[in-house]
C-alpha cells in the first residue's frame, strides 16, 4: 500500500491534478535550515510586507467596524465621596426613615433518622426582623423535636442562636 507521499515509478503514470503534493526533499547539507520565504531568526515581517496569494487570498474587501469611544477612567487615587455609599454593616434608610437591619435566623427540622436545617437572610426594621424572628423559633419549637441528633444538639443550637442574633437586632437599634 502507498501513502500520498510515496512516490510511485510506474513508467507513464503521472500524479492526477489536485492531488497532494509529496514533501520538499532538502539536500543533506541543508537539513534543519528554514526555507528561503521566511525571514531570517529574529527579524519578523512588518504588517502588508508579505503578498498575499495562492488559494489563501482574503476573499473581497471588508470594512472594519468602527472604535468604539474610550471610556474615562478616573486617575489613580481619585474616588467618588465616601458618604454617598453606606459603609458595611449598614444598610440605607427604609422608606419611611427607619433604620434598616439585617439578620440570619435558622430553620431546624428534624426528620426521625434525619434532620435539615436553612439559613434564612431577612432585610427589614426592627419590627419586620422580629416577626421574622419569632416565625424562625416557632417553626424550631414545632418541628426541630422529631430527630435525635436534633433533640441533643442541633435544635437547641438553631433557637439559641436565633435568640443571640435578635439580641444583635435590638442591641443595633438601640433598644
Amino acid at each position: 500500500m502507498t501513502s500520498p507521499h510515496n512516490q510511485v515509478s510506474a513508467p507513464g503514470w503521472q500524479q492526477p491534478a489536485g492531488a497532494p503534493q509529496p514533501p520538499q526533499q532538502y539536500a543533506p547539507g541543508q537539513y534543519g535550515q528554514p526555507p528561503a520565504q521566511y525571514p531570517p531568526q529574529g527579524q519578523y515581517p512588518q504588517p502588508g510586507q508579505y503578498q498575499q496569494g495562492g488559494p489563501y487570498q482574503q476573499p473581497g474587501p471588508y470594512q472594519q467596524a468602527p472604535a468604539a469611544p474610550a471610556q474615562q477612567y478616573p486617575q489613580q487615587g481619585q474616588f467618588p465621596p465616601a458618604q454617598q455609599y453606606p459603609q458595611p454593616g449598614q444598610l440605607p434608610p427604609g422608606q419611611d426613615g427607619q433604620q434598616q437591619l439585617q439578620a440570619d435566623f435558622l430553620k431546624h427540622t428534624g426528620m426521625l433518622l434525619w434532620w435539615q436545617q436553612s439559613t434564612n437572610t431577612h432585610t427589614g426594621t426592627v419590627e419586620d426582623l422580629r416577626r421574622a424572628y419569632t416565625k424562625a423559633q416557632t417553626h424550631n419549637l414545632l418541628f426541630g423535636w422529631w430527630s435525635i441528633s436534633s433533640v441533643l444538639v442541633f435544635n437547641w443550637w438553631a433557637i439559641f442562636r436565633n435568640m443571640y442574633e435578635y439580641h444583635k437586632v435590638k442591641k443595633a437599634a438601640g433598644r
